[in-house]
């Protein structure tokens, strides 16, 4: 049902997702995932804040998910977990829009490739 001041609708049965660039899919987004840390946190490895205590291993904007790790391993751990986790909850990841962003890559090192559910994903600096 919908609500506008004093009018409300019939029921109403959404069968798919929301458009793109809606307002309420962050939101949605939000609510739907919030049980996510459970998977995402379950070691201390993780970006270092100013202080050595203070660790993350993702944060989000909208609907977006974004990962820090301080290794390859690590990446790759989480992103293993960020598959469980969408599997479960029935999501789907697009992996065509998925990247690995290379920070402080002058002096260049060689990555080993990241999959998510063994799909590889596109390594950018």
């Amino acid at each position: 049902m919908l609500i506008d001041g004093d009018k409300t609708s019939d029921a109403v049965t959404p069968n798919k997702g929301v458009k793109q660039g809606c307002p309420l899919s962050p939101q949605l987004f939000s609510l739907y995932i919030h049980d996510k840390d459970k998977f995402l946190d379950t070691d201390t490895r993780g970006a270092i804040t100013t202080f050595a205590t203070n660790k993350f291993s993702h944060c989000e904007y909208a609907d977006d998910i974004l990962m820090v790790p301080n290794s390859a391993e690590h990446l790759q751990c989480q992103l293993n977990k960020l598959y469980a986790y969408t599997r479960a909850k029935g999501l789907t990841v697009n992996t065509q829009k998925t990247k690995i962003l290379r920070f402080f890559s002058a002096g260049s090192t060689s990555l080993p490739p990241f999959t998510y559910n063994g799909v590889p994903l596109e390594v950018v600096t």
